[in-house]
C-alpha cells in the first residue's frame, strides 16, 4: 500500500505549492508520516486510521501555534530598499579597474559595491542606491 501514499504524498507537494494553507500542509505532513508507517504496516485501515489521527493532530498544532505567531515582531535581513543611506565600512577596496568593485559591510552582512571613484579598505562609506545585488555607495568625509 505504499505506493498509494507516495502517489498521495506527491499530489499533496503540488497542492501544497499551487494553493498553501495550513490544512493542506497538515495532510501533507501526515502523508509523508503515514507513507513511512505503511512500509512497515500492511494494514490499510491502520494507515488511513493513522493518517486522520496524525491530520488531526497537525491541524491542532498548526492552527494553535500559527494563531499566536506575532508576525509584526519577527525582524528580517535587510531589504534593498533598507539599504539607501545606511552606513558601512569597505572591507575590499572599491577600485575603478577592473570591474569597478569591492565589498562593503553593513548590518552584519557583505554586499558588492561600487563607487564613482577609487575607496580604500576601512573607510566609512554610505548606500546612495541599489542595483540587484549591487550596491553603490560614496565615502563619509569626516569633518575635523
Amino acid at each position: 500500500m505504499w505506493q498509494i501514499w507516495l502517489i498521495i504524498v506527491i499530489i499533496l507537494l503540488i497542492m501544497t505549492f499551487r494553493h498553501p494553507s495550513s490544512l493542506i500542509i497538515c495532510f501533507f505532513i501526515s502523508s509523508i508520516l503515514t507513507f513511512i508507517i505503511s512500509l512497515f504496516l500492511n494494514n490499510l485501515l491502520l494507515e488511513i486510521l493513522s493518517h486522520l489521527v496524525l491530520s488531526l493532530i497537525l491541524h491542532i498544532f498548526l492552527s494553535t501555534h500559527l494563531s499566536t505567531l506575532n508576525l509584526s515582531s519577527l525582524t528580517f535581513h535587510a531589504t534593498t530598499d533598507s539599504l539607501i543611506n545606511q552606513t558601512g565600512i569597505v572591507t575590499k577596496p572599491i577600485n575603478n579597474h577592473p570591474f569597478n568593485t569591492g565589498l562593503v559591510y553593513i548590518n552584519k552582512e557583505t554586499w558588492i559595491a561600487s563607487s564613482i571613484q577609487p575607496i580604500k579598505e576601512g573607510t566609512s562609506v554610505r548606500v546612495t542606491n541599489v542595483q540587484g545585488v549591487r550596491i553603490h555607495v560614496t565615502p563619509i568625509h569626516k569633518s575635523h
